[in-house]
């Protein structure tokens, strides 16, 4: 009986001991979160910029959740992501091979940390894990936004996106919180009229956000819809926003026609993608990377996006063999790293998570998200710029609520009670 006794005393022992390690690594994985957020480029205006501290944070958080990888994750880890982490190890892996300069060694670093982003799918899985991370990380942005505000910053989702996801839910708040987000993605939205992407991002969120607050009944059947149509928007952005790239691709539109029908725009409607688009894959049809992808340590050659450069900089900076490394559409950066094979493996990341919150979920609130995520893929192509920083892993904190099986599980009262732990 004593024996017995023992044995049962050094079990509870061991299991708060475990309990406690768990906290403390969470604990970490929160502080690494808000310490990425502002010091990792572009960088808050109010700190320094030197990006070896913020290679430091993300070389260490991405350690932590690798090794921790078990204890956060719950789930079986689904087939799909496990080709895409395998195919991104072998880019790497090809890129460590190649890199013969100072500067491809530093583009194979950049490049890795952002094609290993998807590793957030790990760390945010068990619900009580989530609300413990996101809601200490949450805490931390609310100074931050409070701060840059007092010193007449403006908000940027380079920063504060992931708040997006609490506005997301907003209604399902306290009535105080939830003013203080709604608010706040008022402001999100107006804060610069032209930063196009913020806004039609912010503008999707409060769509979500009106139709949760007016309890808005959307059957299963129409969300499957919706969640075909955020995938096809794709075509509509092919179709206007990235229109001269695809006509140039096709061989509808020479380049300098391209480039004088850009010009003659005004600011808010220049665009600044489609000749980008164009050099990505004239880059990797000419190099012979299309479908193998040029590696993270490599980039693509530009010529008909050469405009955009003399904007930007100048004419005054050069690049590392006539390559510019990556671009803001991250869909693009994967596809010129790991090539055609790593995009569809990376496209497929995600329409497994959406779909699975689709057709194997319980509540309809995750249904919603998987809508969104759609769409953020197809506004891949657009915006996201691959990088380990707090825009892109608020993304792939979605991502990995999708896959979660335990959040797909709960009823709608249960997610309802859980979401308010995110912010607490």
């Amino acid at each position: 009986m004593d024996n017995d006794g023992n044995i049962l005393i050094k079990k509870c022992l061991f299991n708060v001991m475990k309990d406690n390690k768990k906290r403390k690594v969470a604990e970490l994985v929160s502080y690494l979160l808000i310490a990425i957020t502002v010091a990792v480029p572009p960088y808050i205006p109010i700190i320094g910029d030197n990006p070896i501290i913020g290679f430091l944070f993300q070389i260490l958080l991405l350690f932590v959740i690798f090794y921790n990888r078990s204890s956060f994750f719950g789930d079986k880890l689904h087939k799909i992501v496990k080709l895409y982490f395998f195919w991104a190890f072998i880019c790497i892996i090809r890129g460590l091979l190649i890199a013969d300069n100072y500067i491809e060694y530093k583009q194979l670093l950049i490049g890795s940390l952002g094609m290993l982003t998807p590793i957030v799918i790990f760390l945010f899985n068990k619900p009580a894990y989530v609300a413990n991370i996101y809601s200490k990380w949450v805490r931390g942005l609310v100074l931050i936004i409070v701060l840059l505000i007092c010193l007449g910053i403006g908000l940027s989702e380079l920063y504060v996106s992931p708040l997006l996801l609490l506005c997301f839910y907003a209604p399902l708040f306290k009535k105080r919180k939830r003013i203080i987000l709604f608010f706040f993605l008022i402001l999100f939205i107006i804060n610069d009229l032209e930063a196009r992407s913020q806004i039609i991002k912010g503008g999707l969120v409060l769509i979500a956000l009106l139709c949760i607050y007016f309890d808005v009944r959307v059957s299963n059947s129409l969300l499957k819809k919706i969640h075909v149509a955020s995938y096809l928007s794709v075509l509509i952005l092919f179709g206007f926003i990235l229109a001269d790239s695809t006509q140039v691709i096709f061989g509808n539109l020479t380049v300098e026609e391209a480039q004088s029908h850009n010009n003659g725009k005004d600011a808010n409607q220049f665009d600044t993608r489609s000749l980008l688009l164009v050099d990505v894959f004239n880059s990797a049809v000419e190099n012979k990377y299309f479908i193998y992808g040029n590696t993270p340590a490599r980039g693509f050659e530009y010529s008909a996006s050469t405009d955009l450069f003399v904007n930007q900089y100048d004419n005054e900076k050069t690049f590392n063999k006539g390559e510019r490394h990556k671009n803001e559409m991250g869909l693009t950066n994967i596809f010129t790293w790991c090539g055609l094979i790593g995009l569809i493996l990376y496209t497929m990341v995600y329409i497994k998570a959406s779909s699975l919150a689709i057709y194997h979920s319980n509540n309809t609130y995750i249904k919603y998200l998987a809508c969104y995520v759609g769409f953020c893929w197809a506004y891949g192509w657009v915006e996201f710029p691959t990088n380990f920083a707090s825009m892109d892993i608020a993304l792939w904190v979605m991502i990995a609520l999708c896959y979660s099986e335990k959040i797909r599980s709960m009823s709608n009262e249960e997610f309802k009670n859980w979401i308010p732990t995110l912010w607490k």
